[in-house]
């Protein structure tokens, strides 16, 4: 049965994703020997206690990971805004009701 109500982000399939190439990097270059050393061990280890911590707060990193990506895309439009047309530019701030973001930014 599927639910047509169901949304994936792109944060869980990115998430899983690269997690998983570390993985398997790391894997590959200790196998490389076809043995396994006690610390290489420790270190994979290591690596699934991470894993755990950041499935545990996984929505605190969503969040600051989101927040970033969206003031780092904001920064580059507004950038390409102003280079293009810096008239058109002016115009669209509205210095009567300045956002928090602008009045942090002054």
């Amino acid at each position: 049965m599927c639910d047509d109500n169901t949304r994936i982000d792109w944060w869980i399939s990115t998430r899983d994703s690269v997690l998983f190439l570390i993985y398997l990097s790391i894997m590959s270059f200790f196998m490389q020997g076809n043995t396994i050393e006690d610390w290489q061990i420790y270190v994979l280890l290591l690596i699934y206690l991470v894993h755990v911590t950041i499935m545990k707060m996984n929505h605190t990193i969503e969040v600051i990971f989101k927040r970033t990506a969206a003031n780092v895309m904001e920064v580059r439009e507004l950038n390409r805004l102003a280079s293009s047309d810096i008239h058109q530019f002016h115009n669209n701030l509205d210095t009567k009701n300045p956002s928090i973001e602008v009045l942090n930014t002054v």
